[in-house]
């Protein structure tokens, strides 16, 4: 097997630096992300509906190729959490509509979300499962009209006030849970918001029709949360390999420039030490990453390994790489650094968001141990 990037995904990579030069900077202090600088910023330019099929208004990316892409868009806008807007829309709304929905809901959503005109928001409790004691706060009990009643709140969601739609699962029984789209307009459905900067559905007795729901009844754990898991540990994560390299290549050049007593900084060991451990862990993180989209490309039924292993490792080596680079331009006199600072920031946010890291190792030792 070759992970290396093909022609065709090494154009997508720069597609996507291309793309990140129409994207604000980020501006210091600002909340986990704005999603509508960057909507603004990337309408009509072909990302919306990466992965949809072409006769659904998309351009029929496989994973691995949009993993090209996002890599791309994150070196150059150095801004996973203004990324994280795009992804749940173009990523973990848009590909559950296309796998798991009916003929009508294809045909009403995707190509409007395909070119961005309606936008996805979703919880990123989702991402935990029925592991989330969050997402047993939504209850779906069927209605005599042959719908469905929800009640409860979900926090974390991305691209709340923006949204036309949102993807949520509602607890149906002990352990089961169905999956609903839900439209802004919904009567009992409102998004508030909150302090982390992202927002909080709230259902309130919300009647939904038999036709919002998503997949087959009781199935959400089965359909939507591990297609959503295999998507967050590839392309959803993809953007962190750029960023990555962006931390990488600015230590370098800070290394090779700066100077700590009278001496170049990159004569110092632990210096020399940290630019070598910041490229083993992207070179590392690329091939692990890759590996579980070629998976999912290549493979009808993946098992969850691969993908674990992926968000574990790469937001491990997020870590690892954000401190290295900050510690070394704090020695050559480049901090504070802004790139440095917004990285911080958002791998302290990808540590914990959803399931965050021990969603991850559970799922690894899970799969070892032949439990699902």
């Amino acid at each position: 097997m070759e992970f290396t990037l093909t022609e065709e995904q090494q154009q997508l990579r720069s597609e996507g630096l291309s793309l990140a030069e129409l994207v604000p900077a980020p501006v210091a202090g600002r909340p986990v992300r704005d999603d509508e600088v960057v909507f603004a910023a990337l309408a009509g330019k072909g990302v919306a509906g990466a992965l949809l099929p072409a006769q659904d208004g998309g351009r029929g990316l496989g994973i691995a190729d949009v993993c090209a892409l996002w890599e791309g868009l994150g070196e150059g806008t150095t801004d996973a959490s203004a990324l994280l807007a795009l992804s749940a829309h173009a990523l973990l709304t848009a590909v559950p509509l296309w796998k798991l929905g009916t003929g009508q809901q294809r045909q009403r959503y995707l190509p409007r979300v395909a070119d961005g005109q309606w936008v996805g928001a979703l919880s990123l409790h989702e991402l935990a499962g029925g592991s989330s004691p969050a997402n047993r706060a939504v209850t779906a009990r069927p209605a005599e009209d042959g719908g469905w009643l929800l009640d409860g709140a979900k926090s974390q969601v991305v691209n709340g006030r923006q949204a036309h739609h949102v993807l949520i699962t509602a607890a149906t029984g002990d352990g089961t849970a169905s999956a609903f789209v839900l439209d802004h307009d919904l009567p009992g459905l409102r998004f508030e918001q909150t302090p982390d900067g992202l927002d909080r559905v709230v259902l309130d007795g919300a009647s939904v029709p038999a036709r919002a729901l998503l997949g087959a009844p009781d199935a959400a754990y089965r359909e939507l949360v591990p297609l959503a898991l295999a998507l967050d540990a590839t392309a959803v994560l993809a953007p962190w390999l750029g960023i990555m390299r962006a931390l990488s290549d600015r230590a370098l050049a800070a290394a090779l420039d700066g100077r700590l007593f009278g001496r170049p900084v990159g004569r110092f060991q632990n210096v020399r030490f940290a630019v070598a451990d910041m490229r083993a862990q992207l070179e590392l993180s690329t091939g692990v990453l890759y590996r579980a989209a070629w998976e999912l490309d290549a493979v009808d039924r993946p098992g969850r390994q691969d993908a674990a292993v992926s968000r574990l490792f790469v937001t491990r080596a997020a870590r690892s790489v954000v401190d290295a680079a900050t510690e070394v331009l704090a020695l050559a006199g480049r901090f504070p650094d802004p790139v440095a600072e917004q990285a911080a920031r958002d791998v302290a946010w990808l540590e914990h968001a959803g399931g965050g890291v021990d969603q991850a190792r559970s799922a690894v030792a899970a799969s070892l141990a032949g439990l699902g």
